[in-house]
């Protein structure tokens, strides 16, 4: 048992780094060869280190190791008109991910549970400062307003009488993210 511990353990030691060898020297092979590496790979972790390279036979050696870098800044796109405070409250769940998180499902989670999110933001991830990553986000957000109504005027004995309905359908009247909707009617004597 403790021979398959100690087997497990080395194998997870040397599954974290891989070592892989291009057949050259000359910097446009060696080069190339990195880019259709890094285009096939998906992953935004995986870092290439040189690690050793010898004249003869010509070969370069680079290790390929993860890294576990996270998102320090968020910065959106656009202008928003939605509070500061309320803005960071509804993207918190995108600071502090890992660069190669899905910020896609992360994305369809704001759509699901924001009326005013209709898409999935689309997202890039860069550098802001030497050791500083950022994540800008294209969110747009659509905020419906609309007023709607009908009145009617009737003069009975002097007095004059008002029925109808109005309806207020307001988004983001108070830069707070919200919903309001103020509904009133009057039919007759009943209002």
């Amino acid at each position: 048992m403790r021979i398959s511990r100690f087997l497990l353990f080395i194998i997870l030691l040397y599954g974290q780094e891989k070592i892989i060898r291009i057949q050259s020297l000359e910097f446009k092979l060696v080069n190339e060869s990195l880019e259709k590496r890094i285009k096939k790979e998906s992953d935004l972790s995986i870092i290439y280190k040189l690690d050793s390279f010898s004249e003869n036979p010509s070969s370069t050696n680079y290790i390929i190791s993860r890294s576990y870098k996270l998102i320090d800044s968020l910065r959106i796109k656009d202008k928003i008109p939605i509070n500061k405070k309320v803005l960071k409250q509804i993207l918190f769940k995108y600071k502090n991910k890992p660069i190669n998180s899905d910020f896609k499902l992360l994305g369809e989670s704001l759509v699901s549970r924001y009326l005013f999110i209709n898409k999935v933001p689309k997202y890039k991830i860069g550098l802001i400062g030497p050791h500083k990553t950022a994540l800008i986000l294209d969110l747009k957000p659509n905020f419906i307003n609309h007023f709607s109504g009908f009145f009617g005027i009737n003069k009975k004995k002097e007095k004059i009488n008002l029925n109808g309905e109005i309806m207020f359908h307001l988004e983001n009247y108070f830069k707070e993210a919200e919903l309001l909707n103020f509904h009133w009617k009057k039919i007759g004597s009943y209002s």
